[in-house]
């Protein structure tokens, strides 16, 4: 199973917390998988590994629906191309709904035409927080 790594060197039996906490629940196939795996290795412990996180990936955990609206509000100016850009998220977002992923879809598209701008404005928002801090 790939979710179950036996280590011969530490003398473990790695498993994620998501595995670990499917394990707990008593008839679950997590449950019998890592329950056969300890009968084969009687001696090793079982240890919960963590999934170690790119520090440097930039997220974007405040980008909602509503936040790309405003933005694109706010950057585009002209009112045609404003109503364009607007039309032009709803139209993803309808076409993305369909396809069973709608903020994935539309935050690329969202990304692709505005990330620099909106990094900008996430820059200018944090420094002026930390000036009136």
């Amino acid at each position: 199973m790939k979710n179950i790594n036996v280590n011969p060197i530490t003398e473990t039996i790695e498993v994620s917390k998501a595995f670990l906490k499917k394990a707990s629940v008593y008839g679950s196939a997590e449950y019998f998988a890592l329950k056969e795996v300890r009968s084969s290795e009687p001696t090793f412990t079982v240890k919960e590994i963590t999934i170690k996180k790119n520090a440097s990936k930039k997220t974007y955990g405040s980008l909602t629906f509503k936040a790309m609206i405003a933005h694109i509000k706010l950057v585009e100016t002209d009112e045609e191309e404003r109503a364009k850009a607007l039309k032009e998220l709803e139209e993803i977002k309808t076409y993305s709904a369909a396809r069973g992923s709608s903020y994935p879809i539309v935050k690329k598209w969202f990304l692709n035409k505005y990330k620099e701008s909106y990094d900008n404005f996430l820059k200018d928002t944090e420094e002026n927080e930390e000036k009136a801090a």
